[in-house]
């Protein structure tokens, strides 16, 4: 489903979303949920989204994120602010903050930039028996997984692309 939106997301859009370093959050979420709609996929969580102060929270983990490629932060103080940022603009409870931060900096800085496509089964089945063995609240797991799956569909969507 991830890819099947993307694809059509990407194909139908071919707009800027970006200026001056300002992300242009309200016409990427109108772009998005009209994808969506074309689909026939449930839209109203976008709408939900728009409601909160997410869109503050990423522009904020992205430019953070973009400051940490850049060299220009310690990778600590990067993904302190990225927890402080899920707590005070996307109201996660602040264990859920603390704990995603952790967990995307982790898979972030381990995730390799390539996985062959014969090896993402065998590399999801470790992160699964993980998250399995762990001490974790079932939501904390459902959001793991629901981040990793995205990250792993995300590699797989993009590897592909390239190679058209």
């Amino acid at each position: 489903m991830h890819n099947e939106i993307l694809n059509a997301f990407m194909m139908n859009n071919n707009k800027k979303y970006i200026s001056n370093g300002i992300i242009d959050f309200q016409l990427f979420y109108s772009d998005y949920k009209q994808t969506l709609k074309d689909l026939n996929y449930p839209y109203k969580d976008v709408d939900q989204i728009l409601k909160q102060k997410i869109s503050q929270c990423f522009d904020r983990i992205i430019k953070l994120l973009n400051s940490l490629s850049a060299n220009e932060m310690h990778i600590n103080a990067v993904f302190s602010q990225i927890e402080h940022s899920l707590y005070d603009d996307a109201s996660f409870k602040k264990e859920d903050a603390k704990f995603m931060s952790i967990f995307i900096k982790n898979v972030i800085l381990l995730f390799p930039m390539y996985i062959p496509l014969d090896e993402i089964p065998s590399y999801s089945e470790k992160i699964n028996n993980v998250l399995k063995q762990s001490e974790l609240s079932e939501s904390n797991i459902l959001m793991c997984k629901s981040f990793f799956q995205t990250m792993v569909c995300s590699c797989i969507y993009w590897g592909c692309s390239t190679l058209k």
